[in-house]
């Protein structure tokens, strides 16, 4: 099991970087779904670099609080825990937003005039609802961990 969080998370990170490069990609059309596709690129960089800085640091933690025996610092999962709990709302707003993009792509792919663009929308839309249903409860979950363990421990953990 704690091997298969390790690679669920490297899943994960090939697959935005799998994404990224496609939206790009489609982006350099200049359709009107390539106009769409270059807002979602916009908005799904910078949510990647607050999944990064949050929501991968935080489930990463779960497999090696399993794996490693000693004490894990947990200064920057705190800092990272605290900034999820933050961003929380505006991720979803920009999940938000890129599911609105996303549903104009799709319209526009209809009938098999586009079907690159609408699989890449239905691809994307997809993964939004797997974080969401999946993964951010994962971060919150470690997150209570984390705080838990520093309230029943206490002094015992350095942080």
């Amino acid at each position: 099991m704690i091997n298969n969080m390790n690679t669920k998370l490297n899943y994960m990170e090939t697959e935005h970087r799998e994404l990224l490069r496609e939206i790009e990609d489609a982006s350099a059309n200049r359709d009107r779904t390539g106009i769409l596709f270059s807002k979602v690129f916009e908005i799904f960089r910078e949510h990647l670099n607050t999944e990064t800085r949050t929501v991968f640091p935080l489930v990463s933690y779960l497999s090696e609080r399993l794996e490693v025996k000693t004490m894990i610092d947990k200064s920057k999962l705190i800092v990272a825990r605290d900034l999820f709990e933050d961003e929380y709302e505006h991720m979803l707003q920009e999940h938000s937003r890129m599911n609105s993009l996303l549903s104009e792509v799709q319209e526009l792919g209809k009938g098999k005039r586009n079907e690159k663009a609408r699989t890449l929308a239905e691809r994307l839309i997809s993964h939004v609802r797997l974080e969401e249903e999946i993964l951010y409860p994962a971060a919150f979950a470690s997150g209570d961990l984390i705080s838990w363990e520093r309230e029943l421990l206490g002094q015992k953990i350095r942080y």
